[in-house]
This record gives C-alpha cells, structure tokens and sequence, in this order.
C-alpha cells in the first residue's frame, strides 16, 4: 500500500540563516517536482515558507526515496549538515503534522493566519505542475478543513499572535502610541499586509507608505491604508521619513546594507527607525544592527518575542487537539478505504466468474428451460448475489463504522 512522508525544516529545527539556505523559489520549486517523480515518488508537494521548507510525498517503497539527499544535491548543502535540522514524518504522523501546520499549531507565531494562504498557493502551484495525487490532494484539503474548525471552534483566532501583531507590539514599546509618524513597507505580499494591518492598528493616524517592484501591487496594498506607493529605485529619502520599516521582499542578495542605513541614521539627528525583516532570505544585513538608533529584528527575534505568550497559549493549543487528531482519524479511514477498492472489484469479478460457472454447468441438466427463462434464472442470481455481498462490501467502503477499524464479521454475514 502507498505510504506517506513527510520530510523537513522548519523554525524548530533550524535557524534563519540555515533556513535561508534551504528556501525554495518558485523556479526552484518548478525545478524540484520531477527530481522528485525520478526518485519514485508517486505523488508530491513542497511548502517553502519564511519558516520552513517541507516536502510532503507518497510512495509505494520508502526504503530508497531520500528525500533528504535529493534536497541536500538540489540545493548544495552536505547530508550531515543537513540531517542535524531536518525531520522525518511517516504515516499518521505525517498527517498530523501536516494538520498543525495549516491549523498554525506548528507556526513561529501560534495561530498566525498567513499559513492557510501559504499552503493554498503551494497546493495550486503543485496541482499546475501536476505533482500530487488523490491521496496528497485529499491530506491538504483535510488539513484546510481542520484549520478551519480550529480558527471558528476555537479562541486561536481571537489572540493577536501573528508575526505582524508581535511586530507591532514591539513598534508600541519602542515609540510609544503616538510616536511613530511613517510607516514604509518594502514588499507588497501577504506577510508585508497582515504586518502593515496590524502596525496601523497599533500605531493610529501613521502616513503609510508601501514600495514594490510591481506598481500596481504597491498602489493596492497603499490605498487600503489611503497611503503612498512607488518603486523600490531610490528610497534614500523615505528612509530618513520614515519610523518603521517593514521588509518582505523575496530577493537573495541583502536590499539594505549597513552602509546605506548609515548614511540615512546620519540625516535622521539621533531619531530611532524600527526595521522589521520578515523576508527569508533576509533582505536587511545583520550588521546593522550595530548602528545606533537602530532597531532591527528579523524572524528569528520576533520568535523570542512571541513565546513569550506560550504558557498562555497552551491551554488554548490543547482546546485545538481534538480536532486535529478527528481529521488524522478521518483522513487515515479514508486512505484505508482507498486500499480495499481493489479487492471490492475482486470480489465482485470472482463471485459473478462463479455465477456464470455454476450458470454454464446447469444448462445442462436444464435443458428445457427457454432464454426467456434463462434470463429470470440469471436476474434472479444476480440479485442474489448483490444482496449477500452488500453488507461485506459496505463495511469494505466504509471502515470507520466498523469497531475498532477492524473488519467486523458479523457485518459481513447479518449486515449488523
């Protein structure tokens, strides 16, 4: 029977700067799936995240699959380095990671909401390079729906946990309500909005302004805040104006050097900027934050920062339990009852092989018998045997009413 892994890296394991290392781009990720199907692996589907790079895959022979070298060869890094950092999930336990992934129970920020929509993009990106199958389309729309249930069931949602709202927590205890004026957000995405919500809530009546290298992405995520927009050309000015600085840009190379940063602190007399890095990799280099006045914190110090609210937190996680572990229940009833399709179909050509035996060999001995009685003989044996074979078949179907997840004989043979 297929099997199902789950290998990866995440915030738990690894730190920004390895996770840096691992993160998949989209050509990366167009580049990786069929390194993937040559390995053997059925079906497949890569999350790359700002907090982890996971690889979800199904296989018929786990053995020799390796995603952990395959990635290790993609992406340049040795087996032992990365062997230190990275996981191995099979089986049920694959599946209820996989749930507190999309539930954010597994976030740096726990329940954060920028996880759904990250699953969401990577689940559409696969199914356009036709990577997953039935059973891995199947484990990410159960994981949608537990998250789901999680966020409207439960107080998860209610708590501000996201990275944006930590960041904007901080933004408070560094300027005070009313102390920040500007706001510039490098980066138009999904991270570089949820922050930008929360920093404005935070930090009432702050001019916002938002730069991107698509125009238009930049002008719609601005006039939500009836702010600003342009490009990412010459920011030289707006670094002096600004107070926060929110970076989320997907580039490889650092976009704020220390010596660019210098030369606006120098203008700015002694006024503090707050930069927020939320880009893997990270877009502002770390060597700024030995520059007076800065306050620079990528996704790793935020980290620190929100556990802080962890202990607080638990009861609520413990509260989401129950419904993880009912979507770990179902999918793997589900997935089991993939399995008995086969031999339902087998069941069936070898019992109506019977009939039409047993049918070959009266003919026979009931040579009187017309075709017009032949076929009542023969509608009559059929209705037989769907009816004996209901009950076996229906438990065959549907493995979660059965006691125990055990075939139940007396189903087979009294339907109850």
């Amino acid at each position: 029977m297929s099997q199902l892994l789950n290998w990866g890296v995440h915030h738990k394991t690894a730190s920004v700067e390895f996770r840096e290392k691992l993160s998949f781009s989209e050509e990366d990720v167009s580049k990786f799936y069929p390194v993937l199907k040559e390995r053997g692996l059925s079906e497949a589907y890569v999350l790359s995240t700002c907090n982890r790079t996971e690889v979800y895959a199904v296989a018929e022979d786990i053995s020799g699959t390796g995603i952990g070298e395959l990635v290790s060869e993609f992406k340049g890094i040795t087996t032992k380095e990365l062997e230190k950092a990275s996981f191995l999930h099979e089986g049920s336990d694959a599946v209820r990671h996989l749930f507190e992934v999309t539930s954010s129970l597994d976030s740096m920020v726990i329940g954060e909401p920028e996880i759904v929509h990250q699953v969401k993009v990577a689940f559409e990106g696969a199914k356009a390079r036709q990577a997953p199958g039935k059973i891995l389309k199947q484990l990410i729309q159960k994981g949608l729906q537990v998250a789901k249930k999680v966020r409207t069931e439960t107080d998860l949602a209610s708590r501000p946990t996201s990275v944006g709202a930590v960041a904007a927590n901080l933004a408070v205890k560094i300027f005070g309500e009313q102390g920040a004026r500007e706001i510039l957000t490098l980066g138009a995405g999904e991270m570089a909005e949820v922050c930008l919500r929360n920093l404005s809530g935070q930090v009432p009546g702050a001019k916002v302004v938002v730069c991107n290298r698509s125009l238009d992405r930049a002008k719609n995520l601005a006039e939500q805040f009836g702010g600003e927009w342009g490009g990412l050309e010459d920011l030289s000015e707006k670094l002096v104006e600004s107070d926060i600085v929110v970076c989320s840009l997907g580039v490889q190379d650092y976009f704020l050097t220390k010596e660019q940063l210098k030369t606006a602190m120098l203008r700015r007399e002694g006024r503090p900027l707050f930069i927020i890095d939320l880009g893997v990799p990270r877009n502002v280099s770390p060597d700024v934050r030995n520059l007076e006045d800065i306050f620079l914190y990528d996704m790793d110090h935020l980290q620190v920062f929100a556990n802080e609210n962890l202990e607080r937190r638990k009861e609520i996680i413990e509260d989401c339990r129950p419904f993880i572990e009912e979507g770990v229940i179902d999918f793997l009833q589900w997935k089991e009852s993939l399995g008995n399709q086969n031999l339902i179909g087998e069941v069936m050509i070898r019992n109506r092989s019977l009939m039409e035996e047993e049918i070959g060999k009266s003919r026979k001995k009931l040579s009187h018998l017309n075709d017009e009685d032949w076929k009542e003989v023969e509608y009559l044996l059929e209705r037989t045997l769907k009816k004996v074979l209901h009950h076996p078949i229906h438990t065959l179907r549907n493995p979660e009413q059965t006691e125990g997840n055990k075939f139940n004989w007396r189903a087979f043979f009294f339907g109850r």
